[in-house]
């Protein structure tokens, strides 16, 4: 993933050893995945990448020809399409194709493809050694798991008490496609907003439902757009739920059936979803990180170290600050300031404190963003960086 990604540049700039385990067999092995926003988090970035890879930084942004500082955050009324409200962007952010940007992060790393992790043992006299499902091992000083919301290095550190380490399920599902438009056809969408936006609709199912368009790709040449499709509802009686084993036409059917009520474009965005496209089901759920014992030797960083929902874009800007703060702290090892144990205590407390107070917000948000947001709501608030995030390094 790119929290691993990151975190390998960032060592690899300080001179610190390291490989990259992917489970996937080869560096294309992920095609697809959706966009997301870099915003506080980018000063940051900038001192974990090369120049030469940081200054490329903006040939992932899924719109080459928009400026960073350009397209809000708006949440419209689904009725009509007037605003309800307008958030304006960061001083500077990215909003990034995440295929792309995996690309970006891969350049000049030791990587082993498919390995898929199954557990961890320690070393006698120190280090760790990671067994993987192929029946290889690999030894070394430190493990960091970043391997995402159901991480089995963070079930590997709760062994001894396996709920804790389980993540907390949210009553909302999220199902989204994607599809290839022309400029023209995409124009009117565009004039609401040339990245994203979101619109609820008041008086459907009590607000259940809420549908998002968000970019994914403009042809530099200018032949194509890829619009990511949303539709995402909150779940109040299972029986009226499409089973989770459904194919894509039936969740794609069941988007459709939604976005009666919607006015246009909405309403057309949706109901032209081609029904032979691949079509992504998003069970929220999330994970507020409590102490574990890191044995000097195993931590996790990203969504490993607790995921959290789409609703305020943060989540990938978190995931990199962990990256980061790590990176800061080994830097610290290495420079014989700090023990491992110690760099590793002082981390995992950081990442901790942060997401004891990000992963609440965020959960908030995914609720409000199913209702009428007040002007309070996380869905619709500041999205201000931490103070750490100003000074890692």
């Amino acid at each position: 993933g790119l929290v691993g990604l990151l975190l390998a540049q960032g060592l690899t700039k300080r001179g610190i050893p390291n490989t990259v385990y992917e489970r996937d067999p080869d560096q294309g092995g992920r095609t697809q995945g959706f966009a997301i926003t870099l915003h506080w988090i980018l000063n940051a970035i900038e001192q974990m990448l090369p120049k030469e890879l940081f200054d490329q930084l903006d040939n992932v942004q899924v719109d080459p020809f928009l400026a960073q500082d350009k397209g809000n955050f708006l949440v419209l009324d689904g009725r009509d399409l007037g605003v309800l409200y307008k958030i304006p962007p960061s001083k500077k952010r990215v909003r990034a194709n995440r295929t792309k940007l995996r690309a970006l992060l891969l350049q000049g790393l030791n990587v082993e493809y498919e390995k898929k992790f199954e557990r961890f043992e320690t070393i006698e006299g120190g280090g760790v050694r990671a067994h993987f499902a192929d029946g290889t091992i690999a030894e070394g000083t430190l493990l960091v798991g970043t391997d995402g919301n159901n991480s089995r290095v963070r079930q590997g550190l709760f062994k001894d008490d396996p709920s804790a380490a389980k993540i907390s399920s949210i009553p909302i599902v999220t199902h989204g496609v994607v599809q290839r438009y022309t400029p023209e056809q995409v124009a009117p969408l565009r004039e609401l907003d040339p990245l994203l936006f979101q619109a609820i609709h008041p008086e459907l199912g009590h607000f259940l439902c809420k549908p998002r368009y968000s970019i994914q790709e403009i042809d530099p040449a200018g032949k194509y757009v890829d619009i990511l499709t949303m539709v995402s509802h909150k779940v109040t009686d299972l029986a009226l739920e499409v089973p989770k084993d459904a194919n894509s036409v039936l969740k794609i059917r069941d988007m459709k059936a939604r976005a009666v009520g919607f006015a246009e474009p909405l309403f057309s965005l949706i109901n032209d979803i081609d029904e032979s496209l691949p079509c992504t089901t998003i069970s929220l759920a999330d994970w507020v990180p409590t102490k574990w014992d890191n044995l000097g030797c195993v931590t996790v960083a990203g969504d490993a170290t607790g995921p959290m929902t789409m609703y305020r874009g943060e989540g990938v800007n978190h995931g990199m600050l962990d990256a980061a703060l790590l990176v800061s702290a080994l830097t610290k090892v290495e420079a014989g300031e700090l023990s491992q144990k110690e760099a590793l205590d002082i981390y995992e407390t950081e990442v901790r404190i942060r997401r004891e107070s990000a992963i609440p917000l965020s959960r908030q948000a995914a609720i409000d963003a199913h209702g009428l947001p007040a002007p309070d709501s996380p869905v619709v608030g500041a999205r201000a960086p931490p103070p750490i995030a100003l000074g890692v390094f």
